[in-house]
């Protein structure tokens, strides 16, 4: 059995040796740190320093209900906080559920929260996205619409009416012995919920996710 070789480490100058090529096929890149999980609230009340625990607690109430609050950081200035908090949660999911249900919510009656994702403030803010110079808006050309009571000058006396069945709306004219027709073509997709008459029957309104939008005149 040949006699094990003596090796002096001591005597192995570590620093002639060349390891770039074990760095490179070993090497593990450090984890991107990511600011999906974390959003910013504005619009909570601005209280004094005393009271800021017993406001962290109620909003740390309200957003666990989108997922658990692993941290929320709530500035404080001149003795009183500032009326927007960061606030992490566990997951991005949980950011964008919270985004979803208590971006626009009021908190009580004098106070409605704007939630938004942390990446998405850096997007638009941080980016030069926004301009520091105001620039006034183009206010559009007046379009008129016509007489939106125009359902009046009918000759016949016909009173409107609206139908609603399935996806489509339709506006018809009615009057007792008259067959119905048509004020204007039916639509589908007119809305996504259900229409309705102003009470005095000046507009017809459509209700959308976004909002609500008004229709009037001869033709709507």
């Amino acid at each position: 059995m040949p006699e094990p070789i003596a090796f002096d480490e001591s005597q192995v100058d570590i620093s002639s040796i060349d390891f770039s090529d074990l760095e490179a096929k070993y090497h593990v890149p450090e984890p991107e740190h990511s600011y999906e999980h974390f959003v910013i609230c504005d619009g909570a009340p601005i209280a004094p320093e005393a009271k800021a625990p017993v406001l962290k607690k109620v909003l740390t109430k309200l957003f666990s209900q989108c997922g658990k609050v692993v941290d929320m950081f709530m500035p404080l200035e001149n003795g009183q906080t500032k009326g927007f908090l960061i606030i992490e949660l566990d997951s991005a999911a949980a950011a964008d559920k919270a985004v979803k249900q208590l971006n626009g919510k009021k908190l009580d009656v004098k106070h409605r929260l704007a939630v938004n994702k942390l990446p998405d403030m850096e997007k638009y803010a941080l980016n030069d996205n926004i301009s520091e110079e105001f620039r006034e808006p183009a206010i559009p050309e007046f379009r008129s619409h016509g007489y939106l009571k125009s359902w009046l000058l009918d000759p016949n006396g016909r009173e409107q009416f609206m139908l609603h069945h399935h996806d489509t709306v339709g506006v018809y004219w009615y009057k007792k012995n008259i067959q119905p027709e048509e004020v204007i073509e039916p639509r589908a997709h007119w809305t996504s919920a259900s229409m309705k008459f102003s009470p005095k029957g000046t507009y017809l309104f459509s209700f959308f996710p976004g909002g609500v939008q008004a229709w009037g005149g001869e033709r709507i």
